[in-house]
């Protein structure tokens, strides 16, 4: 799958552990706004705007809204935790 490759850095699920955004944070516009950016301007030795070059508009839009549904099923689960208590 796609989104296999974006798990190093930012986390399995899109769940960043680390320093690095969690993808699975954001809305599927902002993620795709995000990947246009960095393909359009790379800066010099930033990873992100190679990665982002080997995908197409397509792929993009497709792990926007894979990680916006993996945002969305987390808000749910912690609103569902929270009731719980």
């Amino acid at each position: 799958m796609m989104a296999d490759s974006c798990a190093v850095c930012h986390g399995t699920d899109g769940r960043s552990t680390g320093g690095i955004d969690s993808l699975a944070d954001m809305s599927a516009r902002e993620l795709i706004e995000e990947m246009n950016e960095m393909i359009a301007d790379p800066h010099e030795g930033r990873l992100m705007g190679i990665v982002a070059k080997g995908f197409s508009f397509q792929e993009i839009q497709s792990l926007g809204q894979y990680f916006q549904k993996l945002g969305e099923g987390k808000k749910t689960k912690d609103r569902k935790e929270k009731s719980d208590d």
